[in-house]
């Protein structure tokens, strides 16, 4: 009976998250294609009314975050290759124990109904802030993007409402509840029939790469190389788009040293002669090269536009190591480019609601750009995952995204 909780989560869980959903679902643009098989993350509360033991509990939720989160053994191997399939494996396994814990402390034996319903939403709080929150992948969540967009704090309320309701529905179906259901999915309907998506500035343009992995700093002809086919591809871009704004991917350029702003430096003069904003990733070392920064790069004006909040933990963030990424989870790394004030987000920020949130309270922004880079991922389901967690958080507080990816 226990093995059929673990199998149905698994199920709900490798559902709810596929890699392309279609022939054109090909992050061209950074961006993928929405599943309608998001709506199985409804099924979640039902594990949580029917599950007789803790044990059950754990293994339903278990399920779930390990399927979502398959890809999680190659893609260690493959960003740290000096990793065993081991490391891989373990790491799977240990974030699927920790995003299970919440859902193990809450759930009680024989709950009452209210109480069912009301820990069950504060399963989903707890895994949406940190410490649960740094991890922050797979969160439900992110369905109220997909039921409510456009509506914010609103859509958060009511997707946590309709969470906690089917709950209760299960442990005892009333008319009621019944009822608070239908209206809650005719909202969503009618949120959904109403809401148009919002478009980017004018001029505003992502340049999504297939650069794959950056060489080595120590492979100059390598890397030089690597810079030739780059700045041309931009200057391509600039010459025959002609926009006003061009976002390129995390960390494309690889290590800021100063032979990187001299290959650059062919850019910068076209987007100074167009009088075009070139934003590029790169990473930026400081103190004795002990920690570096994943930085923006406005390459016109060679200067800084921002940094990262929450920078990858094990493969950027390891303090007990050097060179270990600088992480500022608490500052406002928005900023204004061409009026509009940008909300960003890097790399796995990608998943983090609180981030969002964060960035919502700091600046109240009027566009969102995210930066990825996962040439560490390429033939995996987690490019796919992480680029409709970021659009659901946009369309959840109703604000265009540009998305920027190198794969």
């Amino acid at each position: 009976m226990s093995a059929l909780f673990l199998l149905a989560g698994g199920c709900i869980g490798w559902l709810a998250w596929p890699g392309p959903i279609s022939a054109t679902d090909t992050l061209q643009d950074g961006l993928a294609e929405l599943n309608p098989t998001l709506l199985c993350i409804l099924l979640l509360p039902v594990g949580w009314a029917v599950g007789k033991t803790r044990g059950q509990i754990v293994l339903f939720y278990f399920g779930y975050v390990l399927a979502g989160a398959r890809d999680l053994p190659t893609v260690v191997t493959t960003f740290l290759p000096d990793s065993s399939v081991g490391i891989g494996v373990l790491c799977w396994l240990m974030q699927a124990a920790i995003l299970v814990l919440p859902w193990a402390l809450m759930w009680r034996p024989r709950m009452a109904q209210w109480t069912a319903a009301w820990h069950l939403a504060a399963v989903v709080l707890l895994l949406s802030v940190p410490p649960f929150g740094f991890i922050g992948w797979l969160n439900p969540m992110v369905l109220a993007g997909y039921l409510y967009p456009g509506s914010g704090w609103c859509g958060v309320v009511l997707f946590l409402l309709l969470f906690a309701v089917i709950a209760f529905s299960c442990a005892s179906v009333s008319v009621r509840c019944l009822t608070i259901i239908v209206l809650l999915g005719l909202g969503s309907v009618w949120t959904n029939l109403h809401y148009q998506r919002p478009a980017a500035p004018a001029g505003w343009v992502a340049l999504s790469t297939q650069m794959g992995e950056h060489p080595l700093i120590h492979n100059l002809p390598l890397r030089f190389s690597y810079h030739q086919r780059l700045t041309a591809r931009t200057i391509d871009a600039l010459r025959i788009l002609r926009p006003a704004v061009l976002i390129l991917p995390e960390s494309v350029a690889g290590t800021w040293l100063p032979s990187t702003q001299l290959w650059w430096q062919p850019v910068a003069a076209q987007a100074n002669v167009q009088q075009t904003t070139v934003l590029v990733g790169a990473d930026r070392y400081v103190d004795n090269d002990r920690y570096f920064y994943n930085s923006v790069i406005d390459i016109g004006r060679s200067r800084v536009v921002t940094t990262d909040r929450f920078p990858m933990p094990f493969g950027q963030w390891r303090p007990w190591t050097v060179p270990s990424a600088r992480m500022s989870v608490l500052k406002n790394n928005a900023f204004i480019i061409d009026k509009q004030q940008v909300a960003l987000s890097v790399c796995d920020e990608d998943f983090l609601f609180w981030v969002h949130v964060l960035s919502m309270w700091q600046a109240q922004p009027a566009v969102m750009v995210s930066i990825a880079n996962n040439w560490f991922a390429r033939d995996a389901a987690q490019p796919w995952i992480q680029a409709r967690h970021v659009q659901l958080w946009a369309d959840l507080w109703g604000l265009p995204l540009l998305r920027a990816l190198n794969h």
